[in-house]
Formats: C-alpha cells, structure tokens, sequence
C-alpha cells in the first residue's frame, strides 16, 4: 500500500466548466506541483493554456498491491473505529 499524488485536469479547456479527470499520478506531491508548473503541462491541460490555479487539483489517493491488501487495510480501518469507541475500563476488561 502506497500514497499516491493524482493530478487531475479541467475536461473543458476553452472555459473550465466541465468536470475534472486524472492525468498523471505521482509518489510524491512536490512532483505533481512541479508537473502543474510546467509550461509543457499548462500548455497542453490549462483552460486557454494558461496556468490558472483552478484549472487543476492535486488528490491523495492510496495505491494498493493487490484485493488483499485493500480488503485488510479496510478491516484494519474497521478495527480502529470500533476500538475508538472504548474507554479505558472496557479495553482493560477485554485485555486490549
């Protein structure tokens, strides 16, 4: 499992009204920004071309290995809330 920096772009390119999509996914945000930055990338993706800071975002997502791993770190999140919702008295009795 890896977090992972998704760069997504305006679908409409001539006013910036319509929804967003991904265009590339990084290990690290400092890429993305770099990427977002780029004339190359603004050129190409940017409403009119132009670097406009509402013409992109930058998402977190998480990047898993396999069906395994996303149905466990799932449980694993189960597991956190449930255990959140006990004192200390009730996790000593279940001897958490």
């Amino acid at each position: 499992m890896k977090q992972i920096h998704i760069l997504f772009a305006e679908n409409d390119r001539t006013e910036g009204k319509g929804g967003m999509s991904p265009v590339a996914f990084f290990t690290n945000k400092h890429d993305a920004k770099t990427v977002k930055n780029d004339p190359r990338y603004y050129k190409e993706y940017g409403v009119m071309g132009t670097n406009s800071s509402s013409d992109y975002q930058i998402r977190e997502g998480i990047l898993y290995e396999n069906a395994g791993e996303f149905f466990k770190a799932k449980e694993d999140k189960r597991r956190e809330i449930a255990l959140s919702k006990l004192n200390d008295e009730d996790k000593k009795v279940l001897g958490l």
